[in-house]
């Protein structure tokens, strides 16, 4: 009896045993999300070569490759290109700056001619020249050289008085160069060297300075062209046509020299 209690024990025994083991929890070989897996170590030595980390390897600058001999041709082009620009803007300086002497030297022969006027190339109103001019002109010498020599060859009779050789000299000039930079003053100065003669010829001097008035209406002879057709009108004896110019240049040219000359003519006509 007390043999089949102990064999009975002991099976019980082992059934316990076999039935906590089977319900025992297991666990669980995936791991946890919330927190990495640990990375393993690199193996220190791998097919018997240690092991080394790699390195960042940055690109080193390449050397400059040597100019073909196309991109050498190109650089000369592009140089004497360059080159020709350059000499084009010299040369557009170089204009202006000889238009520049241009303008300057006109207004040193319109302040000659301011001077000639005072020391005797007369005007309407002021007493006849000492010495009497012959009218009979001389024959035109040809125009030599270029337009300002021409030009300043034929002033310079004006300034020396020869007016008879002046004026067949500015009618040549005018015939050798019909448009060029001295045509106005060529004109102006046959309107004065007409009025300067012993015998005046206002009809001829009349008509040089309407050519400076029509042609030419920005030019600076033309507030004295103006302020001349008012004498040479008045002096023709037509009041209305010397008041009108007489009051354009007052109008139009008010600070100019040729206005005070207007001024100073009308006070002494007394108008």
């Amino acid at each position: 009896m007390n043999t089949l209690l102990r064999a009975a024990l002991g099976g019980a025994l082992l059934f316990a045993s076999l039935s906590h083991a089977a319900v025992a929890p297991v666990e669980d070989a995936t791991p946890s999300l919330s927190r990495p897996a640990s990375k393993a170590p690199r193996p220190a030595v791998v097919d018997g070569v240690p092991y080394q980390a790699p390195e960042l390897i940055l690109d080193a600058p390449a050397e400059p490759a040597a100019a073909s001999p196309g991109v050498v041709f190109e650089q000369l082009q592009a140089l004497q290109t360059e080159v020709m620009m350059l000499r084009g803007l010299v040369e557009t300086q170089a204009k202006a700056l000889e238009r520049l002497e241009s303008a300057q030297r006109d207004r040193y022969l319109d302040l000659d001619r301011r001077v000639a006027r005072l020391s005797g190339l007369a005007p309407a109103t002021s007493a006849a020249p000492s010495a009497p001019v012959a009218e009979t002109p001389s024959l035109a010498t040809p125009v030599a050289g270029n337009e300002r020599e021409a030009y300043e060859a034929a002033f310079a009779l004006t300034r020396d008085k020869r007016f008879a050789e002046a004026i067949p000299a500015f009618k040549a000039f005018i015939e050798a160069y019909p448009a060029g930079a001295y045509i106005p003053n060529a004109w102006y100065w046959l309107g004065e060297l007409h009025l300067a003669l012993s015998n005046p010829d206002l009809e001829a001097s009349r008509q040089a300075f309407v050519q400076v008035v029509s042609l030419w209406p920005e030019h600076p002879k033309v507030p004295d062209a103006l302020y001349k057709l008012g004498v040479v009108y008045d002096q023709l004896g037509v009041a209305s046509d010397a008041t009108r110019y007489f009051q354009r240049v007052l109008a139009e040219h008010p600070d100019s020299a040729a206005a005070r000359l207007t001024q100073s003519y009308l006070d002494r006509r007394g108008a």
